[in-house]
Parts: structure tokens; C-alpha cells; sequence
């Protein structure tokens, strides 16, 4: 059996690497039926099941493999995003803490815990990694400019908006360049310096701030810091354009489940504060951003949410006229399968 089930876990690994996925379902049903022969083989076989979004069976195999005596950090990377894509953050945690104890240095599995503790809301926990962190690799500036990116999120969440701020900044930065240097990296330098310079400068208990700094990381390219900075901001002063924003900002990155959380948070902030009306873009984002997402029916429970708080939209009308024509489509869906539920740091490819 070991020859065949080689066989076909380089013809899986093939495809995932010409890009053409048509025969992926048959070639992975097949690895589904055989029986590995080492719990290196579970391993190597979970990591293409995870891949083709088969998490139930990919998290199954990472376990056979780590209890059968794999202690390999990629691994439990993969169970940790497997176990998040199916929503066990409790899994995911343990799984991550694993890969960071045994590759210290991992930034990917540090930034990844860090993301999974966060969302838990457990922040002093996700803090803590961070400093534990910074120790071990307190001379590399580069590495700790994201270290900073982590910190203010959460000093964010935290509503401890200064320090939030003054991390923030601190992630604005760059290696000078050297002498053989393009242009277009100099300039990138220039133009994250500068911003850098004038940053410091800005009040930090003032949103104002915030959104200045915003934009001028978008100008720059830098959205991923961007967004961190803008929903910050958004959470420091909550209007409904701020959290649309952010949730667009999601959406072009093609983080669908994080939009849908940015929507989900600004409508729950504001509701009873402001008219229901000021929510209705808020509201079709949402169910736009959940029907791409498979998620359909949330998307019809927020429709009829909306139709209640006599809020309409496109969307809004059209969607539960859709769902009562293709009731199959709607009770079909599965966001899972999709890949929609996997983690902003989704599956490492090894």
C-alpha cells in the first residue's frame, strides 16, 4: 500500500502545483480510502486534505500523526488553521503554542497565536507572546516592526488608544537601503519615513490621528497595517462609514469572514444609538459580504433583521425572494468547504 499511496500523494501535490484542481476531488478520494503506512504519511496526507478545505479529515490525520510521534512545527500549524477554519479556537491555540515551543522562532506561528488569542479575547495572553517574542529576537528591527503591528491591534481592542497609537508608528518602518538600491526602493523608504516623521508628531488621543495615518499607509501600499490602524479608529470614534471602511478594506483582500466581523461589530456598536437608517449600508454590506461567503443563512437572517428595522437595500429585497426560489442553493451552501472559514493566516504551504 505505501508505493500507491506515495503515488498518489505526489499526483495531489502535482496538481496543487499546476494550478488545475479538475481531478484534485478523485485524487484525494482515493488517499482518502488507503491506509497510510507511518504516521508521516497521516501528516503529509492532512496537509493536502487541508488544502482542498477537507478539514474534518485533515484534522483528523494531524492528530493520528502528532500522537503516533510526529513533533513537527509545520504540523501543528496546519491542525491550528484546520482547527480554526472549523471553528475550535481552543484547538487552534493549543496546536500553535505547540509550533512555537518547538521552532522558537517562528514569526508566522507567533503572529498566528497571537491572532487566535486576541479574537479568544484573551489579550494579556496574546501580549505576553508578543514580549516573549521581542526577546528572543530584540535586535531585528524588521521583525519587530510587526511585532508593533500586533501590539497596537490589540492595545486597540483594548481601548488604551496612546499606547495603541504609539505602537502603531512604531510599525512604520524600514531598513535603510542599500547602496545598489532601485529607485522604487528608495522612494518607498522616503515616502515610510516621512510618514513615519509626521506621525510622531500627531496628536494620539485625537482619532484625527489615526486616519491621518491611515492614509497615508494606504498611499504607501502598507493595507495590512492600514486596516488595523483604520479599525482602531473606528472604535475610538464609532460612525457607520468608519466600520465600512474597514470591512471594505477586508473585502479587497479577500478576508471575507474579517469584513463580515467589521460589519457585524460597528452594527452592534451603533444600534440604539443612531437611526436605524444611518445602518442600512452597514446592513447591505453584510448580507452581500455573507452571501459571497456562503453563509446564506446569516445573510437571510440579517435581511429579515433589516425588513424589521424597516431598513431596505438591494440586497436586502432582492436575496429572500432568491432563497424562497432556489431553496436548495440556500440549504446547500456550505462556507467550510469553501475555504471561507479558514483563518487570515490560512493553510503554510510546505
Amino acid at each position: 500500500m505505501a508505493e500507491p499511496f506515495r503515488e498518489a500523494l505526489r499526483e495531489a501535490k502535482n496538481i496543487y502545483k499546476r494550478g488545475d484542481f479538475r481531478d484534485l476531488p478523485d485524487v484525494l478520494d482515493r488517499l482518502e480510502g488507503m491506509d497510510p503506512a507511518s504516521p508521516r504519511d497521516r501528516a503529509d496526507r492532512g496537509l493536502q486534505l487541508a488544502g482542498s478545505h477537507r478539514y474534518d479529515a485533515a484534522v483528523a490525520d494531524f492528530k493520528a500523526a502528532v500522537s503516533g510521534g510526529v513533533e513537527d512545527p509545520e504540523v501543528y500549524y496546519a491542525l491550528a488553521s484546520s482547527s480554526s477554519a472549523l471553528g475550535r479556537r481552543g484547538a487552534a491555540i493549543r496546536a500553535l503554542r505547540r509550533a512555537v515551543s518547538l521552532r522558537p522562532g517562528w514569526d508566522d506561528a507567533v503572529y498566528a497565536l497571537c491572532w487566535e488569542l486576541e479574537k479568544a479575547g484573551r489579550y494579556g495572553e496574546a501580549l505576553a507572546e508578543l514580549r516573549r517574542y521581542k526577546r528572543r529576537t530584540g535586535a531585528d528591527l524588521a521583525r519587530n516592526r510587526h511585532i508593533y503591528h500586533h501590539w497596537g491591534r490589540i492595545r486597540g481592542r483594548q481601548g488604551k488608544w496612546k499606547l495603541a497609537y504609539a505602537s502603531f508608528v512604531r510599525a512604520v518602518w524600514l531598513r535603510k537601503p542599500g547602496p545598489n538600491a532601485s529607485e522604487a526602493v528608495r522612494r518607498q523608504y522616503r515616502r515610510i519615513t516621512d510618514l513615519r516623521r509626521k506621525a510622531r508628531k500627531w496628536d494620539p488621543a485625537d482619532p484625527r490621528s489615526f486616519w491621518l495615518l491611515t492614509g497615508g499607509l494606504i498611499n504607501a501600499g502598507w493595507d495590512d497595517l492600514a486596516v488595523d490602524v483604520m479599525y482602531t479608529a473606528a472604535r475610538m470614534r464609532p460612525d457607520a462609514e468608519a466600520y465600512q471602511n474597514v470591512g471594505h478594506m477586508y473585502r479587497k483582500a479577500w478576508r471575507l469572514a474579517d469584513a463580515i466581523d467589521a460589519y457585524l461589530d460597528g452594527i452592534g456598536t451603533l444600534t440604539g444609538s443612531v437611526r436605524p437608517s444611518e445602518l442600512a449600508t452597514l446592513y447591505e454590506h453584510l448580507v452581500t459580504t455573507l452571501i459571497n461567503a456562503s453563509r446564506m443563512r446569516e445573510a437571510l437572517k440579517y435581511c429579515e433583521e433589516a425588513a424589521s428595522l424597516r431598513i431596505g437595500g438591494s440586497k436586502i429585497r432582492s436575496f429572500p425572494k432568491f432563497a424562497r426560489e432556489n431553496p436548495d442553493q440556500i440549504a446547500g451552501s456550505d462556507p467550510v468547504s469553501e475555504g471561507h472559514t479558514a483563518p487570515y493566516y490560512g493553510l503554510y504551504r510546505f
